[in-house]
């Protein structure tokens, strides 16, 4: 589906799949229920990819949302929970942590879903 519907963009040769593609991977990962290290990657991954710089196509969260539901309730809930340990990576890295911008997305995003 990917590649049929051109959800991907060539960096350096290399086809990569679009942070609208990759989100919602990210947001499935609550179905399995863990914690930890690997969780607190995927809420970075996540942060990162919905404030990267291009703005992100909805239409294309609702085409993977209907093959396969995913909740952005989790994500809000564990982002409030690790905002502080979020802000200082995102710093460590060269990045503005923009608490407000990230949960406006992230409920615009969960809206266009409801409609």
């Amino acid at each position: 589906m990917i590649f049929e519907r051109e959800l991907y963009e060539e960096i350096e040769g290399v086809n990569v799949a679009l942070p609208e593609v990759i989100l919602p991977m990210k947001f499935l990962i609550e179905n399995n229920k863990y914690r930890g290290e690997k969780q607190l990657k995927d809420l970075v991954d996540i942060y990162v990819l919905t404030l990267s710089p291009e703005e992100l196509d909805f239409d294309v969260f609702k085409q993977l949302y209907s093959k396969e539901k995913f909740s952005l309730d989790w994500v809000i809930q564990y982002f409030k929970e690790n905002e502080g340990f979020l802000a200082s990576v995102t710093r460590g890295i060269g990045i503005t942590f923009d608490r407000e911008e990230f949960l406006l997305t992230i409920n615009d995003l969960k809206e266009s879903l409801e409609r």
